[in-house]
């Protein structure tokens, strides 16, 4: 994923997300607290702002809450797939 803002555009790693923000592990440094950043990844752009750093990692709050389905499909499309068993539980 990206963290875009006026002045730069930094790869990270997209570490928690809800409908409201985002945790990210960025790979330099992070804007300043309080700057606007456009979030992408495939299927998604967010515009949200910094809400807190703390190293490479930040808070990013947006500026409109994403849907209960945007977020179950960025989040599904990072888990493994369902285990299968051919046991049956009595």
């Amino acid at each position: 994923m990206q963290l875009i803002s006026v002045a730069s555009r930094i790869d990270g790693v997209l570490q928690d997300l809800s409908q409201t923000g985002a945790r990210i592990s960025l790979c330099s440094p992070p804007p300043r607290q309080g700057r606007d950043v456009l979030l992408r990844w495939p299927g998604q752009e967010l515009f949200g702002q910094i809400v807190w750093s703390n190293g490479l990692d930040v808070g990013v709050a947006f500026h409109s809450p994403i849907s209960h389905e945007e977020l179950v499909e960025t989040v599904g499309r990072d888990l493994p797939p369902p285990l299968t068993t051919s046991h049956s539980v009595l």
